[in-house]
C-alpha cells in the first residue's frame, strides 16, 4: 500500500473533524471495533481522505485520538485550576506548591509550565512510585513533608483525576 501525503493547504479543521469522528466512534463502538470506514462515515469524508491524513490507518488514528483527548482533558483541567484560582482571588504566583495526580512526568511538567510554576514547586513522585491512581496525591504529600517544602501557612494546590 502506498502512503498518501496530506494535501498542502488542507486546514486543521479537517483533522479536527476526523479526530472528533474517531472519538465518537470509539465511544460508540469501543477501541477494538472502531474502523476507518466508520470514522470516515462519521466525519463525512471518504476513506481516502482519512487515509491521506492518517496513512497508518486504524492504529495511527487511535494513537492520534488518544493524544488529542488527553490534550483536551488537560486543557480543561488547566481551565478548572484557573477558575479555582480566580474564584479565590489568587494567581499561580500565590501557589507555593502544586501536588498533582501523579499521571506521568511529561504531563506533570506540562501542567507546571502551563501554570507558570517552576519544577521545584511541583511535587513529583511518579518516578519513584509509578502511577497508583487515587492514592497518588496523598503519597506525594507524605513524601514532600520531610523535605520541608510543605509546612504550615503554605498555599498548596492539590488536584486529582478520577472517573465520574
Amino acid at each position: 500500500m502506498v502512503a498518501l501525503r496530506p494535501l498542502h493547504g488542507v486546514s486543521s479543521a479537517t483533522k479536527e473533524r476526523i479526530m472528533a469522528a474517531t472519538y465518537a466512534c470509539c465511544v460508540r463502538f469501543g477501541l477494538a471495533k472502531t474502523n476507518v470506514d466508520d470514522v470516515a462515515r462519521e466525519a463525512g469524508f471518504s476513506r481516502t481522505t482519512v487515509h491521506r491524513h492518517y496513512p497508518g490507518g486504524k492504529d495511527e488514528l487511535l494513537r492520534a485520538v488518544i493524544g488529542w483527548e488527553v490534550g483536551r482533558f488537560f486543557a480543561r483541567l488547566a481551565e478548572a485550576v484557573q477558575e479555582a484560582l480566580d474564584a479565590n482571588h489568587l494567581t499561580a504566583n500565590d501557589i507555593d506548591w502544586l501536588v498533582p495526580h501523579q499521571a506521568n512526568r511529561r504531563i506533570l511538567d506540562a501542567m507546571g509550565r502551563k501554570l507558570g510554576l517552576s519544577g521545584n514547586r511541583v511535587v513529583v513522585t511518579v518516578d519513584r512510585n509509578a502511577t497508583n491512581s487515587a492514592p497518588s496525591v496523598p503519597i506525594a504529600v507524605v513524601e514532600a513533608l520531610p523535605h520541608g517544602g510543605l509546612t504550615r501557612w503554605r498555599l498548596v494546590l492539590l488536584w486529582s483525576v478520577c472517573r465520574e
